[in-house]
């Protein structure tokens, strides 16, 4: 036999085997085994190494598979990448394999490996390709170098897939074991898996508490993660609603809280009075029911310690609105008197108090604002149609300043003790009313001056800082998805750019209201947007008020004066018999004859119809007491100066005197020492 191996016929090595060792020799050392745990198949069925991952030094099971190919040289394309194809039936055979998969490349002249995940190229394939199922072979461009941060993040990858599917395999488990209700499992963008059942049941338990702390959003996300098959109980149908009904999604909620009523009685009291409220809410909102329906409905609701509340502070501000013109002194007892007594209830909860406390807040700065146009337009009419009065000024200034150091205090207060419960919503609620009575008092004090000899204030400063917090309200309701708030709180962000003459950017503001305006199609919110759209600003019905009070009688002011001065022209050479006569002083025009025979006339130029007063005055006629009655007010009810010239009102009070003046001429009251 011949031993000479030179001589003998062998089995010659494959090229392509030896590449193969010197791949996986190159290969493995890149896997760390604190890590990692290789094993390489003999049988090659599209997988060279199946791979299971370590975490903290314990196998998870979790695995992924590798293919490998190589090549002793490779020229790169223009791209820069190196091409390699591959057989259609070995990437469906990965695919199935369940594993994530990948491709190894080595070039042994470089003596770099590349690889590519096969979900990228996959994804590739598709992107290019619609029916690349169709095709046999596939080119993948390597481009991805094999080196320490790619295992690292190979790492990353497998991990994350194996709790994807370990998560899957969990919400299969649970649908089995709760075969009677809607299991759908739900996989997002970023690989959670939830099911319906884990969906409902955190709604269900933390709902009402994501909704109390302004977190509807977070409901709404939740909520559609569901597929929407699932029969859902009342209470969820009802935390859903809420969250859609606080989003200004009114069709939506109505939707589910219909839904949530038809069973109520699975509902505890108090739930099922919100529930009622705000559905006859919606529907008022949207004019499906009247307001008679509504207050109907809302009084037969039983009484609980919660929603009671709120719809007696509702009713308390539409009573303040109704009412709040109506009176002398601009208040409104019935709106004080019940928030008042849910401030001191113990019933009521701190959030319940807080809104209270809130909306007394507000009406008390409303009616700081309008008590200081109303004195300051009394104050310049007096001085257009008379004189300066220096005392009526002194004590008006004292009173207002006063008043509104008091509801700064209040505001300071009331945030402070806000900011204790943490309770966002209802400080950027306070804060932007707070940022409206703001504006409104400095414009009003810009164009209503208390003295025409004021020095003037540059409130511009003023303005920038309420337009930055006014921001900060928005982006927090936008944050929260409250649309009328964020409707409420761009709406005087356009009063005050109209009234700083901003009107390019108040102009682009409007157009973003009407937008979303018409996106919510509420009628209410529609015609708000209309009326400060066509002069509904504060400083635009400002300068209506003064046209009404002061500049406008300004002419009637001066042609009446000048008829009293023809008055007391003619009367001049009218010799007064004083002995058939009595004596009365028309403060403030000075004294007048009444005849003695025609004194039912003197009572009816003022009114005078009770007998009392008709007695007091005759009375001092015939003792030869002069009498004096205060020409600004009618009808009269009382002998005396009252607190002259601080009885002007304004120009109805000056149309008082032009009256009596001229009514006495008319009967022959004439003019004591007029030569």
């Amino acid at each position: 036999m011949n031993h000479n191996l030179d001589e003998m016929a062998l089995p010659q090595s494959s090229r392509n085997q030896e590449l193969e060792v010197i791949s996986q020799r190159i290969f493995e050392p890149l896997f760390d085994v604190e890590r990692f745990v290789l094993d390489g198949k003999v049988i090659d069925n599209g997988i060279d190494y199946h791979c299971e991952l370590k975490y903290k030094g314990n196998v998870t099971g979790f695995g992924f598979n590798f293919q490998l190919k190589s090549k002793e040289k490779n020229e790169p394309l223009k791209n820069g990448t190196y091409s390699k194809s591959f057989e259609l039936l070995n990437i469906q055979y990965l695919i199935n394999n369940t594993h994530p998969a990948f491709y190894g490349f080595y070039i042994v002249e470089s003596d770099t490996f590349y690889y590519e995940y096969l979900n990228d190229f996959i994804a590739n394939l598709k992107t290019n390709n619609t029916n690349w199922e169709k095709q046999q072979n596939h080119t993948l461009n390597f481009y991805k170098k094999l080196d320490k941060q790619a295992v690292d993040k190979i790492y990353d990858v497998v991990l994350a897939r194996g709790m994807l599917f370990r998560k899957i395999n969990s919400s299969l488990v649970d649908r089995l074991a709760h075969s009677h209700l809607s299991s759908n499992i739900i996989i997002d963008f970023n690989d959670n898996v939830t099911s319906e059942i884990e969906i409902i049941k955190i709604v269900e338990k933390y709902g009402f508490e994501l909704i109390n702390q302004s977190n509807w959003n977070k409901v709404i996300e939740l909520h559609s993660k569901t597929l929407h098959s699932s029969t859902f109980s009342a209470k969820y149908n009802m935390i859903v609603g809420l969250a859609y009904y606080y989003k200004s999604d009114y069709l939506t909620s109505l939707k589910y809280l219909k839904n949530a009523i038809r069973e109520k009685a699975n509902l505890v009291i108090e739930l099922q009075n919100h529930l009622i409220f705000i559905i006859s809410s919606i529907k008022l909102l949207l004019l499906m029911i009247t307001k008679e329906e509504y207050d109907s409905t809302i009084s037969n609701l039983e009484p609980d310690k919660h929603i009671t509340f709120h719809v007696e502070i509702d009713s308390a501000i539409e009573i303040a609105k109704e009412k709040l013109f109506q009176t002398e002194n601009l208040r409104v007892e019935e709106f004080e008197d019940c928030i008042n007594s849910i401030i001191s209830n113990i019933e009521a909860s701190l959030q319940v108090k807080l809104r209270a406390k809130s909306e007394l807040l507000i009406y008390e700065g409303n009616i700081a604002i309008q008590q200081y146009s109303k004195h300051i337009c009394r104050i310049n009419a007096f001085e257009v149609s008379l004189f300066v009065n220096y005392e009526y000024r002194k004590k008006i200034n004292d009173e207002l300043q006063l008043l509104f150091t008091n509801i700064e205090q209040e505001y300071f207060g009331l945030f402070e003790e806000i900011k204790t419960t943490n309770n966002y919503f209802a400080f950027y609620y306070l804060l932007m009313h707070k940022q409206k009575y703001d504006f409104l008092k400095y414009s009003t004090f810009e164009i209503l001056k208390l003295a025409k000899e004021s020095i003037i204030i540059d409130y511009s400063d003023n303005y920038e800082k309420i337009l930055i917090n006014l921001d900060s309200c928005f982006d927090y309701f936008n944050k929260i998805g409250h649309i009328e708030n964020q409707i409420f709180a761009k709406s005087i962000k356009y009063e005050i750019l109209h009234y700083l003459k901003r009107y390019e950017l108040a102009k682009t503001l409007i157009a973003e209201l009407e937008d979303t305006v018409v996106l919510i199609d509420i009628k209410s919110l529609k015609e708000q947007l209309e009326f400060i759209k066509n002069g509904g600003t504060n400083h635009q019905m400002l300068q209506e008020l003064l046209d009404d009070k002061i500049n406008n009688p300004k002419e009637k002011i001066e042609q009446l004066r000048n008829e009293l001065i023809k008055l007391d022209e003619i009367e001049k050479n009218i010799n007064v018999n004083k002995v058939d006569h009595y004596q009365v002083t028309l403060f403030p025009i000075g004294n007048f004859i009444v005849p003695k025979n025609n004194l039912e006339k003197f009572y009816k130029i003022f009114e005078i119809k009770k007998s009392k007063l008709r007695e007091q005055f005759k009375y001092m006629f015939e003792l030869g007491v002069v009498p004096v009655v205060n020409t600004y007010v009618y009808p009269i009810r009382q002998e005396g100066p009252l607190e002259g010239n601080l009885e002007y009102k304004g120009f109805e009070s000056f149309l008082n005197m032009y009256n009596a003046r001229k009514k006495f001429f008319e009967n022959k009251f004439y003019r004591l020492n007029n030569k």
